[in-house]
């Protein structure tokens, strides 16, 4: 496959790139008229390395990984002739060229993500729409594995328009700069006839692009985005990144999150009514900007990305009025009851080794024990400080760049809490003592209620103790 060669403004990124760095690549993603599902990329650079390679994550069902949407992978030199490329298998090649020649790579992509079984969801993949096509990175790009930074080139059929995470660059029309790895191939877009709407929150730019029967759901999104982001912003003090992209469109309802940017699928319109599926995985993901992607583990710690986002979602819908009294201990209960039905022997710490089979208790444990830590953290300041002062703590600490460990989740707590916590990750989190969590509704002005037919309920209790202050943000 020949594509038409690049404008010279696009090639002049190739010229900036640092020595001592990876090579900046310039892409071209072109969609062909009449052709929705296939997607036909060029990417040039100056080689550093021979090896590239698509993500080694995200479709691990298949044995050739993303590769296996890839038809027609070339690269040729300078010259114009083919270079070998030796395949892997597994969505690696190895191209043979010296370092330091100039290399142009060109393959298609034929979207039929939506054909397969996928244990994420489509969200998290590709799909098809009659008025859109949706893309994560990983499922376009074959990049360098050294690869720093890029631009990419977009062309659409006359009509489509492109919803992405990624700043335009001035002056040069439908090109968009890419500041690192991850910014490519952990995002998400939409391409197509769909509704884009722009808003600001702050120092914060959204963009919402919604396809298909969702359209008029436009409003509904953004009203229940602002507030959270508000509301997000004013814990954690900043935001990681200054803008954002999130899509939505028809299917079974799901989310995913990436590094600026997050897919929604939903299964009919956004209302009042059914707020309460929907605008919790608003409220969940949007909270990933923070922790999850603004903030990362060093190691596997999915009780607390999963777990302690669930209970700031559960939390922010209840204080900005979104849920009454009523839903918010009935998300409680239901997460109180994935805790009791934990796998016989498994900790929280060790949950996310299988995420499938341990879904309920790392998304109900892990928020389980966030209400805990919680009231630990009230009850021992004497309602001066919250969880939400270990979460600004960490932020400030292990943003964008810098990764965590489970001994600085211990440091941020017991500062916290002006006492020692460890006590409290040494049982519950790394041990398999079960969660008090009756004592910790207790503190927060609520009685829990359980059966002998595993069933748990939350009432509200005759000493509310501090629950106007739990229920208002700090």
């Amino acid at each position: 496959m020949r594509l038409p060669p690049f404008a010279p403004a696009a090639l002049c990124t190739l010229t900036l790139a640092a020595a001592d760095t990876g090579p900046t690549v310039a892409f071209r993603l072109r969609v062909p008229e009449g052709q929705p599902r296939r997607a036909e990329i060029e990417a040039r650079w100056v080689l550093k390395g021979q090896a590239i390679s698509v993500a080694g994550w995200g479709a691990e069902q298949f044995p050739e990984g993303w590769s296996k949407f890839m038809k027609d992978v070339q690269v040729t030199g300078p010259d114009g002739k083919a270079r070998k490329l030796t395949a892997d298998g597994k969505g690696a090649w190895t191209v043979d060229a010296a370092t330091g020649t100039a290399v142009t790579l060109t393959y298609a992509v034929e979207l039929t993500h939506d054909r397969e079984a996928w244990p994420h969801g489509l969200d998290e993949a590709a799909y098809a729409k009659p008025d859109a096509v949706f893309y994560t990175g990983m499922a376009l790009f074959i990049t360098p594995d050294d690869l720093e930074s890029g631009t990419v080139r977009v062309e659409l059929p006359k009509g489509w328009k492109a919803s992405l995470p990624w700043r335009p660059v001035a002056g040069q029309a439908g090109v968009y700069a890419v500041s690192s790895y991850d910014e490519l191939v952990s995002n998400g877009l939409m391409l197509g006839t769909h509704a884009e709407r722009v808003f600001q929150e702050g120092a914060f730019r959204v963009t919402l692009a919604v396809g298909g029967a969702l359209k008029p759901s436009m409003p509904m999104l953004e009203k229940v985005m602002k507030p959270h982001i508000a509301a997000y912003t004013r814990m954690f003090g900043s935001v990681p990144r200054a803008d954002y992209l999130v899509t939505l469109h028809e299917g079974l309802t799901d989310g995913g999150a990436f590094a600026n940017s997050y897919s929604l699928l939903a299964g009919e319109p956004l209302t009042e009514a059914n707020l309460i599926d929907w605008g919790h995985l608003v409220a969940h993901e949007t909270f990933h900007l923070w922790n999850g992607t603004g903030m990362e583990p060093k190691v596997q710690m999915d009780w607390f990305k999963e777990g302690f986002t669930d209970y700031f979602a559960i939390l922010t819908m209840a204080r900005l009025g979104l849920i009454d009294e009523c839903l918010l201990t009935k998300k409680l209960e239901s997460h109180a009851r994935r805790t009791f039905d934990r796998a016989q022997g498994v900790t929280l710490a060790e949950a996310g080794k299988n995420k499938k089979q341990n879904w309920g208790f790392i998304y109900g444990g892990g928020a389980m024990a966030a209400l805990c830590l919680d009231a630990r953290i009230r009850e021992a300041s004497g309602g001066a400080r919250s969880l939400e002062h270990m979460m600004r703590a960490l932020f400030r600490d292990f943003g964008p760049g810098r990764k965590y460990e489970l001994k600085d989740l211990i440091a941020a707590a017991s500062q916290a809490a002006g006492k020692d916590q460890s006590d409290f990750f040494a049982r519950h989190i790394q041990g398999g003592e079960p969660l008090p969590v009756s004592e910790a509704l207790k503190v927060f002005g609520f009685d829990l209620v359980r059966n002998t037919q595993g069933e748990a309920f939350i009432r509200a209790s005759q000493e509310p103790k501090m629950k106007a202050a739990w229920l208002k943000p700090d």
